[in-house]
């Protein structure tokens, strides 16, 4: 047995030691947390390794059927016309000035403007024998130099008016026009008269509008839609036919038009009593007529203006031409032949029949092409109704 002097020291020993478990817990528990690592890229493929085998897709789930409409009774039917509207065709008014100009007018008081258009009745048709284009050159060169103004001062003094004088020669007529305000009306009449009595045709911009012209003209032939029409237009009237040639003339007959043979066609063509100034706006003759008198009333013509000649449309048979145009993304085709003049007794039930047939968007040509042959394309027809058969 141990002596009472042997178990003294086991007191200290064992408390020291509960003492060291009790600091040791306590320092693992207070130890912090470690952070969270970031997780690891994926490895990207390697494309000199060759080929790699593709993530397999979820399936994805097919879209459900749609649910059918509902028959409702008012879908059966199409809806009803509805009233026709009121058509209110305008009212015309006409004077004539001692020189022979003949105003007509419109009132339009629903807004403050004015449109101007001096009409003179001569176009391609009465080009001269071997020289088309020239009526269209005349037109074209009007607003290119007037009354000791050049091309860029006529320009100006339009845009200080807020308008843009226009000049252009179709088939059967030229014209000029432009549009102001009410208040701009006295400086609008005076401008287009200079321009209209007192053209100048200056060589210099002659040449300008010649090599601008040309390069239109070879433009347009590199269209199918145009040669069509040409081609078209030839083959019913003849190349020789105002009707049958193109307005402007081609390159080399523009290049042939001289100065000589505008100032011909103008003293021949542009005179008060073979032309007529449209105005239509909120105008009245109070007004307007102290104007017209003033800008044109000391308008005169030198000659007499030359009869309607006699050409006439060549007969055709049925004939099939073809154009043959490599690469073209498109074909175009024109069926016709010569129709009614403007002045013709049944032009406006005319109008209707073509406006039922091809006139229109809606029409029955364009919507078999569409809706019952699904294409993509366009059809449609038209009446010329010019002042000659057209």
């Amino acid at each position: 047995m141990r002596s009472r002097t042997d178990r003294r020291p086991m007191a200290p020993t064992l408390l020291r030691f509960g003492l060291l478990l009790l600091a040791g817990s306590s320092l693992v528990t207070c130890k912090p947390r470690p952070e969270p690592r970031p997780p690891r890229p994926e490895p990207r493929p390697d494309v000199t390794s060759g080929p790699t085998r593709p993530a397999a897709r979820r399936p994805s789930r097919r879209p459900e059927p749609a649910r059918p409409r509902p028959v409702v009774a008012w879908r059966a039917r199409p809806p009803r016309p509805g009233p026709a509207p009121a058509i209110v065709t305008p009212k015309v008014e006409s004077r004539t000035l001692r020189n022979g100009l003949t105003v007509l007018m419109v009132r339009r008081p629903a807004l403050p403007l004015v449109a101007l258009r001096l009409v003179v009745r001569a176009g391609s048709w009465e080009d001269p024998k071997g020289k088309p284009g020239v009526a269209y050159m005349t037109a074209d060169m009007l607003n290119e130099g007037a009354a000791g103004l050049d091309a860029m001062a006529l320009a100006k003094r339009a845009g200080q008016l807020g308008a843009t004088l226009r000049t252009h020669a179709g088939e059967d007529g030229s014209h000029l026009s432009l549009v102001v305000l009410r208040r701009n009306l006295r400086p609008a009449l005076a401008l287009l008269s200079k321009v209209a009595t007192r053209p100048t045709f200056p060589a210099a911009e002659l040449a300008r509008r010649k090599a601008a012209n040309s390069n239109v003209v070879a433009r347009v032939l590199m269209y199918p839609t145009y040669v069509a029409s040409i081609v078209f237009a030839r083959a019913l009237f003849g190349r020789s036919h105002p009707y049958g040639r193109l307005d402007m003339g081609r390159p080399a007959q523009i290049r042939a038009i001289t100065r000589r043979d505008l100032l011909r066609f103008y003293r021949t063509h542009y005179r008060p009593r073979n032309a007529a100034l449209v105005v239509v706006g909120d105008v009245t003759w109070r007004t307007l007529l102290p104007r017209v008198r003033r800008a044109f009333g000391r308008w005169r013509g030198r000659r007499t203006a030359s009869k309607m000649s006699g050409h006439k449309p060549r007969p055709v048979s049925g004939r099939l031409l073809v154009v043959n145009r490599p690469g073209a993304p498109q074909s175009v085709l024109r069926v016709g032949e010569v129709g009614h003049a403007r002045n013709h007794k049944d032009m406006v039930g005319l109008l209707v029949i073509n406006t039922i047939l091809g006139g229109s968007f809606s029409s029955r040509i364009n919507m078999s092409l569409r809706e019952k042959h699904g294409y993509t394309y366009g059809a449609h027809s038209r009446f010329s109704f010019s002042r000659r058969p057209s």
